[in-house]
């Protein structure tokens, strides 16, 4: 398993806020900008954490 976590934002600002402060603390993070391409990414690796909007578009 990877120690990278996923977050999944579809607010820009928000979804880079939330990178940058894990980042400063030595966290290696992924992101995606809506739900779809977050599924792809899980669907092609393993994270330790997904950080997720609960309220996005299509799902």
């Amino acid at each position: 398993m990877s120690n990278t976590i996923l977050v999944v934002e579809d607010d820009s600002g928000l979804r880079e806020a939330l990178i940058d402060t894990l980042e400063l603390s030595g966290i290696e993070c992924v992101s995606a900008a809506c739900a779809e391409e977050g599924m792809l990414l899980l669907k092609k690796e393993m994270f330790s954490l997904v950080v997720s909007d609960v309220l996005m578009g299509a799902m």
